[in-house]
């Protein structure tokens, strides 16, 4: 099965995380991140979608580890649908 994006939840609060360690593992992760509206010198960029982050990987082959800091798949009805690359290039680009 080829590689697909999906959509993780992450533990709370630990979107960057997630990222950093996923990536660390040689995932490929978008996160997407906005402009802080609060004045905040840690974080001048917030994730645009808190507590989750598009992932790509063939999920029958690629073994998530608790270090990832994920909590599961966006699911709907038992099923975990991907996003069509298009679409994902289409995000990442803006």
């Amino acid at each position: 099965m080829a590689e697909k994006w999906y959509v993780a939840r992450t533990e709370p609060r630990s979107e960057h995380l997630a990222e950093d360690r996923l990536e660390r593992d040689g995932y490929q992760v978008f996160l997407p991140r906005i402009r802080s509206t609060k004045i905040n010198p840690r974080n001048e960029f917030v994730p645009l979608f808190p507590g989750y982050l598009f992932l790509k990987l063939d999920r029958e082959m690629s073994p998530i580890k608790p270090s990832h800091r994920l909590m599961g798949w966006v699911s709907f009805d038992g099923e975990t649908p991907w996003i069509p690359d298009s679409a994902m290039e289409e995000l990442i680009s803006r």
